[in-house]
Formats: C-alpha cells, structure tokens, sequence
C-alpha cells in the first residue's frame, strides 16, 4: 500500500527566489516530483491575498486551481510605509500540518519552506510518527528547521530546478 503525502507549499518563502533567480516554475511538475511513489491526498498551497488582485495573479490562482492545489489564502496587510506584508500565513500552515496530522489523514509531510516557523509543526509530525520531507532553496533553509528536522529529511529545490523551470508565460 502506497504512503498517503500531503504537499503543504509555503509560497511566499519560495516564491522571491524564484522570481529573483529563475524564469518561471511548473508547479505541477514541482509537486509530481515531490509527491514520488506515493498516494497524493492533497496538495496545499498557502498564499497571500491582495486586496486587489491582477489579472496575472488571477491567472496563476486559475492555474493552481486547474492543477489540483488546494488554495489557502491571507489577507496581505499594509504597512505604515505602503508597503504590503503577508500576515499569519505560516501559522495558518502550521495548524493544518498538525491537525491533520493529529487525524491521521497522510502518513508523511512535505513541506516546502525553509522557515523555522514550522518548527513546532516539525515535532507535531514526530510526536504522531509522521514521515517528513522538508524542501527549501539552500540558501533560505532556516538552520533551526534543518537541526529539528534532521538533515536527512531535507531536499533542496535547487537540485531539481531544472526539472521544474519554464521560459516565462509557461506555467
């Protein structure tokens, strides 16, 4: 019987680099590669919300939805210098890997972040004997998530980027 995986994707913690670095991403392609030889329950992606959104952001919400993801939104919040910030998304994140994890709906995480705060969802996992994989760039991988983790449950987007980059307007 094949494991059940839930793909949990912290957006905004991989999608600076890839904007910086790299022409576009196929998600899809990104989640079937991490998803391996195992039964995908789901595949959630955590994202901020504009108060006014783009037709481009509508497009890649579009996107994601005709693949499959399960969209959980915030709010994106405005500084008192204009700026906008996202706000309690990663908690929003964390309390679904725990409480799924507590019902026993997958039987291994991968989360894609490398932020340490999912620490505290790390030793959730571990308390209820859950497999964990932790996928983060190298450079943004919290050294705290990597120590609770263990670093033999850690896998680096940049190993698989070539198999997941697309020119620009692809996905």
């Amino acid at each position: 019987m094949l494991k059940r995986v839930i793909i949990f994707i912290d957006h905004a913690n991989i999608y600076h680099t890839i904007k910086k670095n790299y022409d576009n991403v196929n998600y899809e392609k990104l989640r079937d590669l991490l998803k391996g030889n195992t039964h995908l329950v789901d595949t959630k992606i955590y994202l901020g919300k504009p108060n006014k959104i783009s037709e481009e952001l509508k497009r890649f919400y579009a996107y994601l939805n005709k693949a499959g993801f399960t969209l959980h939104f915030r709010r994106l919040r405005k500084q008192s210098d204009g700026t906008f910030i996202q706000k309690g998304v990663d908690i929003l994140m964390s309390s679904h890997i725990s409480s799924l994890a507590k019902d026993d709906y997958f039987d291994k995480a991968v989360i894609v972040s490398g932020d340490a705060d999912f620490i505290e969802a790390i030793k959730t996992l571990k308390e209820h004997k859950k497999e964990i994989e932790v996928w983060s760039f190298r450079h943004s991988l919290a050294k705290e998530l990597r120590r609770e983790t263990g670093k033999e449950n850690i896998k680096y987007i940049d190993d698989i980027i070539e198999e997941i980059e697309l020119a620009k307007g692809n996905g």
